[in-house]
């Protein structure tokens, strides 16, 4: 991983995001049910010390929340990215969208400026050169529309 991640990785809510968007990231692309593949994957994840064990509620929690909650947030995403359809934005951003705006707008643990940040240096590692103004830009304006307050959270 580039340097972004890297200055990231020293929190452990940075590695539990990590694992979120990669599992997320595997149910949209293999159509497998969301339960099956987060179990597979924080077992694999906690035994190759990717994870530790107090960090896969939190996965666990945003992974079973994006399922959840997927028919609003994929709107979300079309209402705020008009002109790319959901099924042309990439994989990865569409990923990284997905998780932020759970966060975003049925989580709200964390302080706004943090998830987006999150997600910017997510999508800037995996993504395109271009992935990181426009989860930006989404998430900018999905957040311009909430009323939670900026920093409301310490839970970061």
């Amino acid at each position: 991983m580039g340097k972004s991640a890297t200055r990231f990785s020293l929190h452990p809510r940075h590695s539990a995001r990590l694992a979120a968007f990669r599992i997320i990231f595997e149910i949209d692309q293999g159509g497998q049910p969301p339960d099956r593949v987060l179990q597979a994957r924080l077992l694999e994840d906690l035994e190759s010390g990717d994870l530790r064990a107090d960090q896969s509620n939190f996965v666990a929690r945003l992974v079973q929340g994006v399922a959840g909650h997927i028919e609003e947030i994929d709107h979300l995403i079309e209402l705020n990215a008009p002109s790319r359809p959901l099924e042309e934005i990439a994989a990865t951003e569409r990923a990284v969208l997905r998780l932020a705006i759970f966060e975003l707008c049925f989580d709200n643990e964390s302080p706004l400026p943090v998830v987006i940040d999150e997600a910017v240096e997510l999508v800037k590692t995996f993504g395109s050169e271009h992935s990181g103004r426009f989860v930006n830009g989404v998430l900018g304006t999905i957040a311009t529309g909430l009323d939670r307050r900026v920093g409301e959270s310490t839970n970061e």
